[in-house]
C-alpha cells in the first residue's frame, strides 16, 4: 500500500507538470497551424497564377528549385506525418483517461436554447436532489438593495448580503433579477449545489460528481448541451 501511495503521488505530480507543459505548447501549436496554412495558401496561389499565366511556369520553376521547396516541403511532410501517427497511437489512452478524468469531475458549464429552458432546468435542479431552499447571492455582495426584490417575491433578505428562499420561487426570482440587469454572475446556492448565473442562456454548476452527471441528463432533457472544460 505503502509503495502504491508513492507511485500515485508522483503520477499526479507527473500529470499535473505535463499537464502545465502541453497547454503552453499549444500556444506555439497555434503558430505552428498558420504558418502551415501560409505555407499552402503561397503554393496554391502559385498554383493558380501559373495554370492562368503559363508563360509564368519557367519563373516558377526556377525559384522552387532555387529555394529548394521541393525538398523543404517534403520534411515537412514527413515532420506531419510523424506527428500524426504519434498522436494517433494515444487515441486509446485518451479516450480511457477522458473517462476516467470525468468520475472526478465536480463542475459543468450548461448552456441553453433560451433564458426559459436555462430557468426551467435550474429550477428543477435543486428538487432533484431533494433541496427545498436555496441562496441568492448578487455578484457583488453587499453593493445591492435586496430588500426590493425579497418584498416583490414576499421573502425576508438576510441584511445586504443573501436572500433565502423556497425553490418553487426561482423562476420569480430569475426572472426578477433578469429585469434589473443583476442577473450576470450571480449566484443560487446551498451546500450540495452551487449554481453561478452566466449570462441568458449559460450556468455555472459546482456540486459532487455523482450529481453532476445527473444534471448532465436532466440537461439534455432542456435539449441543453455542456462545454467541456
Amino acid at each position: 500500500m505503502a509503495n502504491e501511495k508513492v507511485q500515485l503521488r508522483e503520477a499526479i505530480k507527473k500529470a499535473e507538470a505535463n499537464l502545465y507543459k502541453i497547454s503552453k505548447q499549444a500556444e506555439e501549436a497555434e503558430k505552428f497551424n498558420s504558418m502551415l496554412k501560409e505555407v499552402y495558401d503561397s503554393l496554391l496561389l502559385m498554383e493558380r497564377i501559373t495554370e492562368e499565366n503559363p508563360a509564368l511556369n519557367s519563373i516558377v520553376s526556377e525559384a522552387i528549385k532555387e529555394k529548394k521547396l521541393v525538398s523543404l516541403y517534403k520534411k515537412m511532410e514527413e515532420t506531419l506525418e510523424k506527428t500524426r501517427t504519434g498522436i494517433n497511437s494515444f487515441e486509446d489512452h485518451e479516450t480511457r483517461t477522458k473517462l476516467f478524468l470525468e468520475n472526478f469531475r465536480t463542475n459543468r458549464t450548461y448552456y441553453f436554447n433560451n433564458f426559459d429552458s436555462m430557468t426551467d432546468f435550474i429550477k428543477q435542479a435543486y428538487p432533484l436532489f431533494s433541496i427545498s431552499r436555496v441562496v441568492f447571492k448578487p455578484e457583488f455582495i453587499g453593493t445591492v438593495k435586496l430588500d426590493s426584490i425579497a418584498e416583490t417575491i414576499k421573502e425576508e433578505a438576510k441584511g445586504n448580503q443573501e436572500l433565502s428562499i423556497p425553490t418553487e420561487k426561482i423562476n420569480e426570482l430569475i426572472e426578477l433579477i433578469e429585469k434589473k440587469g443583476m442577473l450576470k454572475n450571480s449566484r443560487i446556492e446551498n451546500e450540495l449545489l452551487k449554481i453561478v448565473l452566466k449570462g441568458n442562456n449559460e450556468i455555472s454548476v459546482d456540486s459532487d460528481n455523482s450529481r453532476i452527471r445527473r444534471l448532465d441528463r436532466l440537461c439534455k432533457q432542456f435539449d441543453g448541451n455542456w462545454k467541456e472544460e
